[in-house]
């Protein structure tokens, strides 16, 4: 809508119009009707309060026609003793209609015979004959008219008022939807970005980690042909030298097999091979790895199992690529002399809420898993960070002065494993006297706990 259209109608209600001109009937005892210029009334009332409209033809026509302004002193008397008086309503100069007063009688009598000559009306218009003097029927009606169209007047402006209100509100909001929609896309645009810089850095860092593993691999390799004697004797400070060399690619060559695993992981790349595995032999396994570590660094290293544990559904080198890590970030935080604790049992779980899952039929009200447990003495992690050590690359003493090693990504690469087995790992901390991490596994295909 625009300032060349703007019409009457869009201003001011029309029941608003009514109501106001039936409460100013008493006042000027006449009828009283608002007309648009385009000629349609828009509220019309008579001396009784009721419904009424233009009965004079001829000012019927100057009204539709657009040429009311034509009537000369805004008086309008086609008929003799009969008469109108049309008031422009204007805003800023602008013409919007009219309101036009009567029919009242006009001259020497208002009960005479000119009165009762209708000349074109189609119907006896609302003239009261001897309710008042004839003189004073233009006069009543200048001064009602006058009035009234002063108060429509101001409920035009008004209802511009509201009308710029509503239109600058409409604007500030399809502005701000603009806006949104804009920053909405400029987001969608960095997620993107991110997204495919995080895919080229995954790709990235497994191929490099691919082209660093074969060397290594071969150094760790000849390195032990050394150590072993099958490639000559060698003497007592010349094996400490090859221990240390065979130690450290080692230790290289488990952390790029983590890197290469997390992307793998991350990338969804990572191919499962599930099927039975004996989780007490395979947490054996894993505690044999660390018993000479534990007996150099006088850390007492305990196996818990409990007797006839089930087969756990399980790619066992995944599985046993976990436990790896999370012994190894056992031992890097224990202390000499500490204590660490694999165990490995079999547990009832709560099921799924059924409360909260009403379309989830047969359900059970405890699940089976399998729980390892590794416990350390070490410096235990605060509770707001234990979410965070998740993270790949996040470490508990990221500062310059780190005393622990590793860059961060075995306990992401546990995370990941874990959730591909649709198990679950938590952390149970006794503030700065240790830490936990508790993984469950389903024990059978396909089972999984919902917390």
């Amino acid at each position: 809508m625009t300032e060349d259209n703007l019409a009457l109608e869009h201003l001011v209600d029309r029941q608003a119009l009514v109501d106001l001109l039936r409460a100013s009937v008493p006042l000027a005892d006449m009828s009283l009707q608002i007309v648009a210029t385009e000629g349609p009334v828009l509220a019309g009332t008579d001396t009784s309060g009721g419904m009424s409209s233009i009965s004079c033809t001829c000012l019927r026509r100057h009204l539709l026609t657009g040429t009311a302004h034509l009537v000369e002193l805004g008086l309008h008397s086609c008929c003799p003793g009969i008469e109108h008086q049309l008031f422009p309503l204007e805003h800023a100069g602008r013409r919007l209609g009219y309101l036009v007063v009567g029919p009242y009688a006009v001259g020497p009598s208002a009960g005479g015979e000119e009165a009762a000559t209708l000349g074109p009306f189609e119907k006896g218009p609302a003239v009261m004959p001897g309710k008042a003097p004839a003189e004073h029927g233009r006069e009543r009606a200048t001064k009602a008219g006058s009035q009234l169209a002063f108060v429509i007047e101001l409920l035009i402006d008004g209802g511009l008022r509201a009308l710029i209100a509503n239109r600058f509100h409409l604007a500030c909001m399809e502005e701000n939807y603009r806006t949104g929609e804009a920053k909405a896309h400029e987001l969608r645009v960095v997620c993107e970005q991110a997204r495919e810089s995080d895919r080229l850095k995954g790709n990235l860092l497994a191929a490099v980690s691919h082209e660093l593993k074969t060397p290594l691999s071969s150094i760790v390799g000849l390195s032990e042909l050394l150590s072993d004697g099958s490639a000559g004797l060698i003497t007592d400070e010349q094996h400490h030298v090859v221990k240390q060399i065979r130690d450290s690619g080692a230790r290289l060559l488990a952390l790029i097999e983590d890197l290469i695993a997390l992307s793998e992981l991350e990338a969804g790349r990572l191919a499962m091979v599930p099927t039975t595995v004996d989780a007490g032999k395979l947490a054996s396994a894993v505690a044999s790895s660390y018993r000479q570590q534990a007996a150099a660094r006088s850390v007492t290293f305990e196996l818990k199992l409990e007797e006839d544990l089930p087969q756990v559904w399980a790619d066992a080198a995944r599985l046993q690529q976990a436990l790896l890590r999370l012994m190894d970030n056992a031992f890097k935080f224990t202390p000499d002399g500490g204590r660490i604790t694999l165990g490995v049992r079999q547990r009832d779980v709560p099921g799924p809420d059924v409360e909260n899952l009403r379309d989830c039929v047969l359900l059970p009200a405890e699940v089976t898993m399998i729980e390892f447990r590794v416990t350390d003495s070490g410096i235990g992690i605060p509770e707001p960070a234990r979410t965070l050590v998740f993270a790949p690359f996040h470490q508990l003493d990221s500062g310059s002065e780190r005393r622990h090693g590793g860059i961060g990504v075995g306990l992401s690469v546990v995370r990941h494993v874990v959730e591909a087995h649709r198990g679950t790992i938590d952390i149970e901390s006794n503030g700065d006297m240790g830490t936990t991490f508790v993984v469950r596994l389903p024990i059978t295909p396909g089972a999984h706990w919902l917390p």
